[in-house]
């Protein structure tokens, strides 16, 4: 039986073919069709709704939606990996130790002590 079919027909279902990350977004998304928001309906523009126009904290969510912090943080973690672009190498890319700066295509920035590698000797 067809897996949306399925849950349409209020089965619960987990499959190789849906994750449990899925499967959670997927029946959100399913339960605000009979309450819908202004904002739209798939799960990042809920998720933002909830948080930004509703004012919703994270504990407050989890308890709204039924899942464990935890899980509500891997949701929000899936939500944004999904919204990270693909990798731009930018091969013009330099650092000037001399007055903390880099530049490159992609911009101009000051270093913070994160960006610049340990000398490990290798």
């Amino acid at each position: 039986m067809n897996l949306l079919l399925s849950a349409a027909r209020g089965g619960h279902f987990k499959s190789d073919e849906m994750g449990n990350i899925e499967h959670l977004r997927y029946l959100i998304e399913k339960q605000y069709q009979d309450n819908p928001t202004s904002c739209g309906s798939s799960f990042g523009e809920l998720l933002c709704y909830e948080i930004h126009e509703n004012g919703l904290t994270f504990e407050w969510l989890a308890k709204k939606w039924g899942v464990s912090l935890p899980i509500l943080g891997e949701l929000i973690y899936d939500h944004c990996k999904r919204l990270e672009s693909e990798p731009l190498v930018d091969h013009k890319f330099t650092i000037n130790k001399a007055n903390n700066t880099s530049s490159g295509v992609l911009g101009v920035g000051v270093l913070t002590q994160w960006d610049v590698p340990e000398q490990t000797g290798y």
